[in-house]
């Protein structure tokens, strides 16, 4: 009976798991009125999170956020090229671009109406026993981060939010669970019942 319930335990772990990765995170609503006049934006580095395996967490998130935003919307976004060689010219460092007044003043330079900003507080590698006819370890990559996106001239916040994704595959795919969390249009039922993304 111990064996058997130290094989359900080890069962339950990789379960609740994946329950905790569906947590709810608000997601930004990327259509509404406020936000349509939006043309061009500019995602910063953001801060890197604490810890060994996260040296260059910041520049990976705000890829994977500037992808969202750009399959998700119709705004141009500011090449992360350009962006690299701009922060070189002028001075500017990732750390210091969590600052609104930084991030706003790089966001004119950039020549973009708003810019997204934010910080990532959780990028590991973790393990858990699963049990999969035989127990084994099994990695699982946990990424947390916070963003905004900050109006250029304003220094108004137009959203604020946080998520975290997690992942089997890699932390590059749990970021990548994170943003769409925040950014992927809601699903909505037909009269036929089937599925589609809002605004189709």
């Amino acid at each position: 009976m111990k064996s058997i319930r130290n094989c359900s335990a080890l069962l339950v772990l990789p379960l609740s798991l994946f329950f905790v990765s569906c947590s709810t995170v608000q997601r930004v609503d990327l259509q509404r009125s406020d936000l349509s006049n939006i043309e061009r934006v500019g995602v910063l580095p953001f801060g890197d999170a604490p810890g060994a395996d996260a040296g260059r967490s910041g520049q990976v998130v705000a890829a994977v956020v500037s992808g969202q935003l750009k399959e998700f919307t119709e705004w141009r976004m500011f090449e992360r090229v350009n962006l690299k060689d701009l922060m070189k010219e002028r001075g500017f460092q990732a750390s210091d671009l969590s600052d609104p007044a930084t991030a706003t003043e790089l966001g004119k330079l950039m020549g973009v109406q708003c810019v997204v900003n934010g910080n990532v507080s959780q990028y590991e590698i973790g393990s858990i026993p699963f049990l999969f006819f035989f127990v084994f370890d099994k990695n699982v990559y946990r990424v947390s981060f916070s963003c905004r996106m900050i109006v250029v001239e304003t220094g108004e916040v137009l959203w604020s939010a946080s998520t975290t994704g997690t992942s089997y595959a890699s932390l590059e795919d749990a970021a990548n669970i994170a943003a769409r969390k925040l950014f992927a249009p809601e699903k909505r039922v037909t009269p036929t019942g089937q599925k589609e993304r809002n605004g189709n």
